[in-house]
């Protein structure tokens, strides 16, 4: 088995419940984030991402606008019952030419959401 080099340059984080992400109208949740991306959950039925996005969590009354996002992968899940019917798809992106205040913002929303740290894992 080869292993290749972890190209992440930044640690990831589990949210809280409650995290969002908001592009053209429409509503997505958060699986995770990092000072460099973010990875989300939305329905299939949501038109394509915006080259913004907006993160909030109402619990904390916290909102980040227009952050600039390039997509990286988005993808069907796969469904179980009794949500077979529902497709879901996973999205992931990294954040392109953020300003100095958003990633201000994005540091002090990871440190009041963030859950826990995922490892790093090794891509085969």
């Amino acid at each position: 088995m080869t292993m290749h080099k972890e190209r992440r340059k930044h640690q990831r984080y589990r949210t809280k419940d409650g995290v969002f992400i908001i592009s053209n109208n429409q509503i997505g949740t958060v699986r995770d984030i990092s000072k460099g991306g973010i990875a989300f959950k939305y329905l299939n039925s949501m038109p394509a991402i915006n080259s913004t996005i907006d993160i909030f969590s109402a619990e904390r009354n916290f909102h980040i606008k227009e952050v600039p996002l390039r997509l990286i992968k988005d993808h069907v899940e796969d469904a179980t019952p009794p949500y077979a019917s529902i497709q879901m798809r996973k999205c992931a992106g990294e954040y392109a030419n953020i300003s100095q205040q958003h990633e201000q913002e994005l540091e002090y929303f990871i440190s009041l959401l963030a859950v826990e740290g995922i490892p790093h894992k090794p891509t085969s």
